[in-house]
């Protein structure tokens, strides 16, 4: 079994090849109630692993990479 890690907003845009501006608005806008219902909080800096885990299966940009 993979051990869950956890990310930083900053690891996430480097990964998904994006700016940080746009990691905000995808956890911020566009993902906020689902990652809301795993305890998220639009002023944290590091994804939890359940969120990390949400975040590797609902985005596009990051699987891909």
């Amino acid at each position: 079994m993979q051990k869950s890690l956890t990310i930083t907003k900053s690891e996430l845009a480097e990964k998904c090849g994006v700016s940080l501006g746009k990691i905000r608005q995808w956890c911020n806008v566009d993902y906020y109630e689902e990652l809301k219902k795993l305890g998220y909080k639009k002023e944290q800096q590091i994804f939890t692993p359940c969120q990390t885990q949400y975040l590797k299966e609902n985005l596009l940009e990051y699987s891909e990479r």
